[in-house]
């Protein structure tokens, strides 16, 4: 009778180094529950679940900065890194382990598995990632973002007040399903006009500065300076039509005004359609571009 792993059909040996493999990949310590090694495998599915609580906590910790998906990046490496290392390690341990007869796997490894499945939907439920991910379909937001772009948002807040100047995710008041992005131009209590493509807040024009036209638009580059000094870049083909030329808003309480810096292609406040955005639909602010057609763009905050 063999008495060693090594003695065993080779065959059979190579399935089970191939099993514990694709067990550690799955959750890097359970290929040590399949080779009986207690120990190791605790402290395996341990360090596991702290950097998946890291990862949820860095997003909690901060905004969407550059900085903070350097930091994510980190633990995402040193998970990658305890992945292969494990898989390596069980492999080992299945290879060389003494012929001591061993437990059904069943009452081991899949015990562990389904553990871990139910700590991990726990988790998910007690604290779920702080950041969502939001991808750019139309052109309303140019040229802060382009279609196409894909970019970060802080979702730690869901309907607290944004800052003026911010860019915003909210779902439609009329269809919670859909999601739009706009900068929030109007604060609860403020009046808001445009006379001549010319912002107008609270009676007091916002300064506008020409940047020509660019070979890639369809019309001209502004800059504008909100009150509190955010400077962003606008869109214009005109200075004409209804958009250009409204009658004075007044933002309700608890309530939002907000337009896309595509000024003549954008569906926002200034048209009965969307109106004024209810705080309670605010889902969160956008942060960093982290995918874009431009990759020049990428890593780059949305201002």
């Amino acid at each position: 009778m063999p008495d060693t792993q090594n003695d065993r059909p080779a065959g059979r040996g190579r399935w089970r180094i191939a099993w514990v493999v694709v067990l550690s990949l799955l959750t890097p310590g359970l290929g040590q529950v399949y080779a009986r090694a207690w120990g190791p495998a605790l402290l395996l599915i341990a360090v596991n679940e702290a950097l998946a609580l890291a990862t949820r906590g860095i997003t909690y910790a901060t905004a969407p900065t550059p900085a903070a998906l350097g930091l994510i990046a980190t633990v995402l490496a040193a998970s990658l890194a305890q992945i292969v290392g494990a898989a390596i390690d069980a492999a080992r341990r299945l290879r060389f382990r003494s012929s001591e007869p061993r437990p059904r796997w069943f009452r081991s490894t899949w015990f562990a598995a389904i553990l871990l499945a139910g700590l991990g939907l726990a988790i998910d439920e007690a604290l779920p990632f702080g950041w969502r991910s939001f991808s750019i379909p139309s052109g309303s937001m140019i040229p802060t973002l382009l279609v196409g772009d894909r970019f970060l948002a802080d979702t730690r807040r869901p309907g607290a007040t944004p800052s003026r100047g911010d860019v915003v995710l909210f779902t439609l008041p009329k269809d919670p399903s859909t999601t739009y992005v706009k900068r929030v131009i109007g604060l609860p209590g403020d009046r808001i006009a445009v006379r001549r493509g010319v912002l107008i807040i609270n009676g007091t024009p916002v300064l506008r500065w020409p940047l020509g036209q660019i070979a890639a638009d369809p019309g001209r580059r502004f800059t504008e300076t909100l009150p509190e000094g955010r400077v962003y870049t606008t869109l214009h083909l005109t200075d004409d039509g209804r958009a250009n030329n409204t009658t004075e808003f007044h933002v309700p309480p608890d309530n939002l005004f907000v337009m896309g810096d595509n000024r003549d292609n954008s569906l926002d406040s200034r048209f009965d359609q969307l109106g004024a955005i209810p705080l309670r639909n605010v889902v969160g602010v956008a942060g960093t571009l982290f995918w874009s057609p431009v990759r020049s763009r990428m890593f780059s905050v949305v201002e």
